[in-house]
């Protein structure tokens, strides 16, 4: 190929690469699950900016704990007051309401397939199963009255044959039968399959009986069919998704403090007594473990341009996967969330009634935004706006704010300085 036919095809492919980014959005619309995705690896090229201002703000009546999640442009959250919502996210105006037992959701709530998902453990263990357009129960199952933990949920689409229209499968825990043994069996977890008809009841997949109580949520892998679990017996599971055999297990030295991330062929893990782990995905193989000293661990964990950000109760910690040492740290005011990183700023929700941003590189604090209530529950960034779940009832969903001018002296209003006569 002649050198002027080359130049040709290379600015060619460069113009058609450029329209390419350019076409790419810049926020992500969806936000289904707990941490986006069921692999609980947050991914986004980038956030709303601060300063920020209200767009609109939703009450209820009762403690909202728990991130709400985004879809299609409504936002689903459940609240202490026994209720479950559906919103409009351009205007906050509300769309359904539900009645929840009492208590309301002790979990995120999970969006798949036009069904919403969600679980309660007071007094009673409970998953629900609503539509999303309109909110009907769907379907209501007991899980049981012993495991005082959230009935967390996955929920994933799965493809049967050609053109078949997804089925929905999701991923919970029960209690065991009345006399099964403790000490081998604490927890079943279980997998159930929805057909595409939204009134069909769900069919029983597998039930796998495990030593242990969940402890943080799950996790599934996007590449292989696993299901990852850790326990309150210091055991990390992996499960085949669609038997619920255990594949592999690897003891920890402590009892979780994180979900299971999962990233390409790396599952990272952290405990309360300050370990971090990578394990091997499809084998359970420790690539490599490291420990903050006198740190004490406690929330889901973040991975962007391979620096971890692992949150303890006050302090938020970094980690660089490749060179495997720690970074900067921060320690704010109160209890944090699980961080949310884009590719400039951090962002964390404080019991101490803010919402702070950080600078990601350098660790500092860049922003912050004063709310009513604690925030318990890990900020939302999805189009173009920054929803944060409060203790005092409010949902607050934020925008990007004018930015400030800079503004330049005016030379004519200067003061005019008269020259200094004193020599050096």
């Amino acid at each position: 190929m002649s050198t002027p036919v080359r130049s040709l095809w290379m600015l060619l492919l460069a113009t058609v690469l450029a329209s390419c980014a350019a076409a790419q959005p810049r926020y992500h619309e969806d936000w289904p699950a707990l941490h986006q995705r069921a692999s609980r690896q947050v991914e986004l090229r980038s956030g709303p900016q601060p300063p920020f201002k209200e767009a609109w703000h939703f009450q209820t009546e009762g403690r909202l704990v728990y991130p709400p999640v985004v879809s299609e442009g409504r936002v689903y959250l459940g609240s202490r007051d026994s209720a479950v919502y559906a919103l409009d996210l351009a205007t906050g105006a509300e769309i359904w309401q539900t009645p929840v037992d009492v208590g309301g959701l002790f979990s995120s709530p999970v969006l798949l397939n036009q069904r919403l998902f969600g679980g309660r453990w007071s007094p009673y263990y409970f998953i629900y199963a609503w539509d999303a357009a309109t909110g009907k129960n769907l379907w209501q199952k007991e899980t049981g009255d012993l495991v005082n933990r959230p009935p967390w949920i996955l929920a994933q689409g799965k493809t049967e044959r050609g053109d078949t229209p997804p089925s929905t499968i999701i991923y919970t825990h029960q209690d065991p039968p009345l006399g099964a043994p403790l000490e081998e069996q604490k927890i079943v977890q279980t997998a159930w399959r929805f057909s595409v008809d939204l009134e069909a009841k769900p069919q029983l997949m597998w039930e796998r009986p495990l030593p242990g109580v969940p402890m943080v949520p799950p996790a599934l892998d996007p590449h292989q069919p696993l299901l990852f679990t850790a326990l309150d017996n210091e055991v990390l599971y992996a499960l085949q998704q669609s038997d619920g055999q255990v594949r592999w297990q690897q003891s920890l030295a402590g009892e979780p403090a994180s979900a299971p991330l999962v990233v390409d062929d790396t599952l990272f893990v952290s405990t309360r007594n300050g370990y971090l782990y990578a394990f091997e995905t499809r084998s359970g193989a420790l690539k490599w473990r490291y420990q903050f000293t006198n740190a004490a661990l406690a929330g889901d964990l973040a991975l962007a341009d391979n620096t971890l950000y692992l949150p303890g109760e006050r302090v938020l910690y970094t980690f660089d996967t490749r060179q495997r040492e720690p970074g900067w740290k921060y320690t704010f005011p109160g209890l944090i969330t699980a961080p949310v990183v884009t590719h400039e700023h951090v962002y964390v929700g404080s019991s101490s009634r803010a919402l702070f941003v950080l600078n990601r590189e350098k660790g500092y604090i860049a922003y912050t935004y004063p709310v009513g209530g604690e925030v318990l529950a890990s900020p939302v960034l999805v189009g173009g706006k920054l929803l944060l779940a409060c203790t005092d009832g409010k949902l607050y969903v934020l925008e990007e704010g004018p930015r400030p001018q800079q503004v330049r002296p005016d030379p004519i209003n200067q003061p005019v300085r008269k020259p200094s006569t004193t020599r050096w």
